[in-house]
């Protein structure tokens, strides 16, 4: 039993250690009464999976597959920036000939 204790905390040293590594993350909570949600969306462009705030800047950067975005973080209706890159039709062939279940992610 002490054997498998030990490893345990072995275990936890190394989750926790791996953890505190990334530092604390900043977050704030609202009730929805306080808050005016806006949506933005482009045409033809999904998978909005990544958020970066530059508050120097006002700047919330949105990543989406095939394109990043900088938008005014005061009102993101406002564009900044955006920049494109699109995959090519002869790349996207080629990526489903070998491999045909990635349909979805192209």
């Amino acid at each position: 039993m002490h054997g498998l204790s030990g490893e345990l905390v072995t275990a936890l040293v190394v989750m926790f250690g791996t953890v505190m590594s990334y530092g604390p993350m900043a977050r704030i909570n609202w009730n929805l009464e306080e808050v005016d949600l806006m949506e933005f969306h482009e045409p033809d462009i999904f998978n909005y999976s990544l958020l970066l705030l530059s508050e120097d800047q006002n700047t919330l950067y949105v990543g989406a597959r095939e394109a990043v975005f900088a938008l005014n973080a005061l009102n993101i209706s406002q564009k900044q920036n955006e920049v494109y890159w699109r995959v090519s039709k002869g790349n996207r062939t080629e990526c489903l000939r070998k491999d045909p279940s990635k349909e979805q992610a192209l």
